[in-house]
């Protein structure tokens, strides 16, 4: 079984009669060692393709799922509960925590500096530049977590698994009230005002 796949460095439109060689990348999940490979290819332009051998570029942690290539150079890779840098040159990894427990689907953001990722069940967003450990991101809809997204100009849109479509966007932070003006008993100023907390409202799109 092959979870995920991904293309390598960006290669020209194939035409008619021109061959178009490269590499695809995916993971494996089922057979040991867990991991990332590479696998050539070639297509002759007349309608046959062949491929090379698979080769094994890293080991990672978990069950790796979902790949995503990120706009410099180097492949972000959901784990589970981690999601794991590779450069696929080298074969150097490097895994932060997700923030989640099942980031298994991964998108690189609009502005290639962040990997989104879940499964459904939560979804977070991940530092890609540097690598960071992610937070997860909070809906105003418990009801709607989005299973993927992709990404359209600066709005993105998603599906959850129950098969709802929609859009994903940002609220204005929504800031607690703040708190008593009262002064503390030590004499101190009073608290400040808590940070403002950033939700995402999902919009399912209605059928006619």
């Amino acid at each position: 079984m092959v979870p995920a796949l991904a293309l390598g460095p960006a290669l020209p439109a194939a035409r008619a009669g021109n061959s178009l060689e490269g590499a695809l990348y995916y993971t494996s999940c089922f057979d040991q060692p867990r991991g990332l490979l590479r696998v050539d290819f070639r297509h002759d332009g007349q309608g046959v393709a062949t491929l090379g051998h698979p080769v094994r570029v890293a080991e990672l942690p978990g069950l790796p799922d979902g790949l995503a290539q990120l706009p410099e150079e180097g492949l972000a890779v959901g784990c589970g509960s981690q999601v794991a840098f590779v450069n696929p040159t080298t074969g150097t990894v490097r895994v932060v925590p997700a923030g989640i427990q099942d980031a298994y689907h991964v998108v690189v953001d609009a502005s290639g500096t962040n990997v989104w990722t879940g499964n459904g069940l939560g979804f977070a967003v991940v530092p890609a530049v540097p690598p960071a450990p992610g937070a997860p991101l909070l809906f105003q809809e418990d009801s709607v977590v989005p299973e993927e997204v992709a990404w359209l100009g600066a709005h993105s849109v998603f599906f959850a698994a129950d098969g709802l479509f929609g859009t994903l966007e940002p609220n204005d932070p929504m800031v607690p009230a703040p708190r008593s003006p009262m002064t503390a008993p030590s004499g101190d100023p009073p608290p400040a005002r808590d940070a403002g907390v950033r939700f995402y409202r999902a919009s399912p799109f209605r059928s006619p």
